[in-house]
């Protein structure tokens, strides 16, 4: 109706300047030309651009539904290259990189160790404390409000009942919870007692391990289980913060004290001299990151004067989720940049791949380019058209690379938690 309005006053304008009613209405309209491309001209005045996007998808989705073969092709190989490169990056970056998941985790270091000489009687793990140095630094260290430390059960733990099940499990300091700042979700942490001699043992549950063997059954605290045919009484269920921080894997946590029962075998457990253990420390706000490591250097050197002819050098760092020593953290590290710089590489050739793809179809397509071109689109509107429909290939691929990555993220993790132990941890 506005354009017909515009006609009508152009051609009274003509007539006002001598011509026919006639030859007035003829002159306005090919003034006016291509009505319709004068509605899509006037229509974008008011809209702009963003008025024929949602055409534009609906043409793309069009487009891309009469070629199954191309799109799955070209979502496939995109969603390959996107999904592992997640996939990767994530377990990379949380086991090596990103800080623990814990309150305040700048304030959490890990303290790893490489001894030389001394009486050494038996080395279980790379960078790791035996039972008598963990207490000689926790006691002594004033730096730090507190050291926990961790340590695996060797091998599998059968979980009895039912349908027994195998699961793993971490030997930890009953300071634990307290160091990290993370509570269990039920029930109660350790306390002194548990951990004194002779105590009844107690087992605090894995939130995975709660959620599935015990169908997250709220009343499981104060129940006695069986883990390796020995009772333990359920003291708490930790929470996931806890369960993903990735310090112990498995399903429970049990007093360092309890080793005796689940391995009594294990020689570790009575050798003051076995290195087993992994520590975590909490920085004292007013104690600089130097501080520590001065006051820790100096219980080395305390400890190394106890026994003849043993040399310590010490490595603090920032904790992070992955037990990997120090020491063996910079060839992780290397490893890992390898790793992803490969993975970039794959995905970059995805890429390349797709490329070639959409340049051999845009070749097909010349006809109908050709056409749309003589129906009056614009040569802007016509790559719009096409960025439109390659947009949509990178959405589905990256919607369907996310999915690939949480189960590549999973499957890693499983694969890459204990590749990345150290040995005999």
């Amino acid at each position: 109706e506005e354009i017909e309005a515009h006609r009508i006053l152009r051609a009274a304008h003509l007539e006002r300047e001598g011509l026919t009613s006639q030859e007035a209405a003829d002159a306005s309209r090919r003034a006016i030309g291509n009505v319709l491309l004068a509605r899509e001209d006037a229509r974008e005045v008011w809209l702009g651009s963003w008025g024929t996007v949602w055409q534009d998808v609906r043409y793309g989705l069009r487009t891309l539904r009469k070629n199954p073969t191309f799109t799955a092709v070209a979502v496939a190989t995109l969603a390959l290259g996107i999904g592992v490169n997640a996939g990767i990056f994530t377990v990379l970056n949380g086991l090596l990189f990103r800080d623990l998941p814990a309150p305040d985790a700048h304030q959490l270091i890990a303290i790893s160790q490489t001894v030389r000489g001394g009486p050494v009687t038996a080395t279980t793990g790379f960078g790791t404390f035996s039972t008598a140095e963990y207490g000689t630094y926790r006691d002594r260290a004033r730096t730090l409000t507190g050291v926990l430390a961790v340590g695996n059960v060797r091998g599998e733990t059968t979980l009895g009942g039912e349908a027994p099940q195998l699961a793993y499990g971490a030997l930890v300091s009953c300071n634990y919870f307290a160091v990290l700042r993370q509570p269990p979700a039920l029930g109660r942490e350790f306390t002194a007692s548990d951990c004194a001699p002779g105590a009844e043992p107690v087992v605090v549950l894995s939130h995975e391990l709660w959620t599935t063997a015990f169908a997250a059954d709220p009343g499981i605290v104060g129940r006695t289980i069986q883990l390796n045919r020995r009772p333990f009484i359920v003291a708490g269920v930790a929470s996931k913060a806890t369960s993903g921080n990735s310090l112990f894997r498995g399903g429970y946590l049990a007093p360092l004290g309890a080793g005796r029962l689940l391995t009594p075998d294990d020689s570790r457990y009575a050798d003051d001299t076995a290195l087993w253990l992994n520590l975590i420390g909490r920085r004292r706000d007013e104690a600089s990151p130097e501080q520590v490591r001065a006051e820790l250097d100096v219980i080395a050197a305390q400890i190394d004067q106890q026994q003849s002819g043993r040399s310590t050098t010490l490595t603090v760092e920032r904790a992070k989720p992955t037990t990997v020593p120090a020491p063996a953290r910079g060839a992780a590290t290397g490893a890992a940049a390898v790793l992803m710089g490969a993975f970039g590489f794959i995905l970059l050739i995805a890429c390349a791949n797709v490329a070639n793809l959409l340049l051999a179809r845009g070749t097909s397509r010349r006809q109908e380019i050709a056409i749309r071109v003589s129906l009056g689109a614009s040569r802007p509107r016509v790559v719009r058209q096409l960025l439109t429909e390659n947009l949509l290939i990178s959405l589905a691929g990256g919607l369907i690379g996310s999915a690939l990555a949480v189960w590549s993220f999973q499957m890693l993790v499983a694969l890459a938690v204990p590749a990345l132990m150290p040995p005999g941890f």
